[in-house]
């Protein structure tokens, strides 16, 4: 072999192995509601779509001053609604207040007492999710708690956490979860109670305000995008009530709104919808997510992502939700995370 061979072989070695690896990424969804029947699954649907992994809210653990940190809301589940190959993650959502009123002392019980509630899981799992909005006063509970579970809960691989855009921003001073992984939620950025005309549910000038220039996260991270849709209905400028899964579509076809400047109707008339009394004059603010808003999303998250596999997930499954998402839709977003 001459010279020039051998530094054409150095050149080709040198750009392989400086080529960035592609990301392998793996379909999910959510499942957030507190029952799961066939009527709720499409197998079909899973099957076109590819998906890989379902997050199923399990249960809720809230604070009451009396009895202290108690479960409510547990899902029940019809095993035979899911597809045999589907890989299932239970996540547990905790109020934030758990942990800024329970002694240090009481959180092996907690831990023992959620394990034993998981146990009765009828499906195999090796992935369990805790889903807490933690603070910096939280922080230090929060996380001896989660080391506690992860010691008690020897038969489960892997212990997730998620994370969120505070969380990243600040993550010097709320610190980073003892879990194996993070999920990235990117969604529910302002409070859905401020009367104003900006997205709670995704703005990209606010997620660019907690992302940009960020470093990327320490631990392994997936990532939740939403598909959702909902009315946040208002009188003289105070939050009056949450209209889920109504769009804009939808709103244009009740005779009781009329349009404003996007993105608000208003009630032209006294009257009753889904149990809620409406009066002449209630706004209306529909908050949609669009295909620009989802690639947007994922753009911004890229940079954080330092593993070479990545869970990407979309809030949530259910079939009005699918019916105005196309699979194709959410693929290409997929696609910016590969």
């Amino acid at each position: 072999m001459n010279w020039k061979s051998v530094l054409v072989s150095l050149c080709l070695l040198a750009f392989c192995s400086c080529k960035k690896t592609q990301r392998v990424s793996y379909k999910s969804f959510y499942y957030w509601k507190s029952t799961l029947h066939a009527a709720d699954i499409d197998t079909l649907q899973m099957a076109t779509f590819g998906l890989k992994r379902l997050y199923i809210k399990y249960l809720d653990i809230d604070w009451n001053a009396i009895q202290g940190a108690q479960p409510r809301s547990i899902t029940q589940i019809e095993t035979t609604a899911l597809p045999p190959n589907l890989e299932i993650v239970p996540t547990i959502f905790i109020m934030n207040r758990v942990f800024l009123n329970l002694k240090s002392t009481d959180l092996p019980l907690l831990a023992d007492r959620l394990l034993t509630q998981i146990h009765s899981i009828p499906l195999p799992f090796s992935e369990l999710q805790i889903d807490c909005d933690w603070s910096e006063g939280s922080r230090v509970r929060y996380f001896e708690f989660l080391k506690i579970l992860k010691e008690k809960s020897v038969h489960i691989k892997t212990l997730s956490a998620t994370i969120r855009l505070h969380q990243i921003r600040y993550r010097h001073k709320t610190g980073i979860p003892p879990v194996d992984r993070g999920m990235l939620m990117m969604y529910n950025l302002l409070k859905v109670s401020d009367f104003n005309d900006r997205n709670s549910i995704y703005e990209t000038q606010e997620a660019q305000k907690y992302l940009r220039k960020q470093k990327p996260y320490s631990l392994p991270l997936d990532v939740v995008l939403p598909i959702w849709s909902w009315a946040i209905a208002y009188r003289e400028g105070k939050y009056l009530h949450l209209f889920n899964q109504l769009n804009t579509q939808k709103a244009d076809t009740l005779a009781f709104l009329e349009r404003e400047k996007t993105p608000f109707f208003r009630v032209k008339q006294d009257t009753v919808f889904e149990n809620v009394y409406l009066r002449l004059g209630d706004k209306l603010k529909i908050e949609e997510v669009s295909t620009a808003h989802l690639k947007e999303a994922a753009k911004l998250s890229n940079p954080l992502i330092r593993n070479d596999t990545v869970h990407v997930a979309f809030f949530h499954w259910d079939k009005t939700i699918l019916q105005n998402n196309s699979f194709e839709k959410l693929q290409k977003t997929i696609d910016l995370l590969e």
